[in-house]
């Protein structure tokens, strides 16, 4: 069972992050959510492209038009309902059966991303489609990191880069990790001196007294061990999640 909610929960995920999961409606226009929401995250492909053009900046800078919204409503629910009607049943089949059922899904959806391609095409004009699909490589290095994003799929293959290149391209990203944390701790630092040159002479003296001598905790989670290597991974794992990624 919790190998099925695991694998359902994946699926689950990708649909959402296509925007095929979600219940308003395209077409409900007005205030931040442009469309009204339910395109989810920006990705590759017609799915990403579409979750995109949920974003008005997005729209202003490809410059849709009220025609084009109502068509690409139209598209996105149509492909919202296609999706959801592939759950129906699955939690009445057996482990083997869910399986298979998970694979023919993934590879259907597979297939209509790219017939979706051609639609979302059909609906942009040629330099809408450039532009976002120079937006969605933007945002797709911005959420993978650039080492992520130009040594794995299609973009790799494009530009032929070879294994010696990703072992250089990781090797900079370390260094650039590096300096990174500097360059945070010098402007941490620039920024407290900021904040205490509003403080009287007296004021200064005290706070002064009251932190000591400068401190660096090497271990911040713990006394290393185990526990120093686990706070370091934490640390790295949530910096590659935000949008200090030195690799973006």
């Amino acid at each position: 069972m919790l190998r099925w909610s695991v694998r359902f929960m994946a699926v689950a995920a990708v649909f959402a992050a296509a925007g095929l999961a979600s219940s308003p409606a395209l077409a409900q226009r007005g205030g931040p959510g442009g469309f009204g929401g339910g395109f989810g995250g920006a990705g590759g492909g017609a799915f990403g492209q579409i979750g995109l053009l949920d974003n008005e900046d997005v729209r202003k800078e490809l410059e849709i038009v009220d025609e084009q919204v109502d068509k690409l409503t139209a598209l996105r629910d149509k492909m919202r309902e296609e999706m959801r009607s592939q759950f129906q049943g699955l939690r009445d089949l057996s482990e083997d059966e869910r399986r298979a059922k998970f694979e023919e899904m993934r590879t259907k959806m597979e297939e209509r991303g790219k017939e979706m391609q051609k639609e979302v095409d059909d609906i942009l004009l040629p330099q809408q489609r450039e532009r976002l699909s120079q937006i969605s490589l933007q945002q797709r290095l911005q959420r993978a990191g650039t080492v992520q994003g130009l040594t794995s799929g299609e973009l790799a293959e494009q530009l032929g880069i070879s294994d010696e290149q990703k072992a250089k391209m990781e090797e900079a990203a370390k260094e650039a990790e590096k300096d990174l944390q500097k360059a945070i701790a010098k402007a941490r630092a620039e920024a407290r001196e900021k904040i205490l040159s509003t403080l009287t002479p007296e004021q200064k003296d005290k706070i002064k007294k009251m932190l000591g001598s400068e401190f660096t905790m090497q271990n911040r989670f713990g006394q290393g061990g185990q526990g120093g290597q686990a706070g370091t991974q934490g640390r790295g794992n949530r910096g590659n999640r935000g949008g200090n990624n030195p690799q973006n």
